[in-house]
């Protein structure tokens, strides 16, 4: 699992600051069940795995991964 967080557009204009992209994001390399309505499709993805296919998913908050991905049991809880 590659937790990503928050990502950035790069900035329009030289010297601007890059902007926070809405959501928290994460990347796997297989499908996880129960995530279906959070996978997203990138039209340019920033991050892939090499050799594998990259599933995209877009949660509401930290919060929100967490609490899913304790459910899916791929992080214990306590772990960030």
């Amino acid at each position: 699992m590659d937790i990503i967080g928050t990502m950035y557009a790069s900035a329009e204009v030289e010297g601007q600051e890059p902007t926070a992209l809405p959501g928290w994001h994460v990347n796997t390399p297989a499908p996880v069940p129960g995530w279906e309505a959070k996978q997203v499709t990138p039209a340019t993805p920033m991050r892939v795995y090499a050799g594998h296919a990259t599933y995209f998913y877009m949660f509401d908050s930290e919060e929100q991964f967490t609490e899913m991905a304790i459910a899916a049991g791929l992080i214990s809880e306590g772990v960030e």
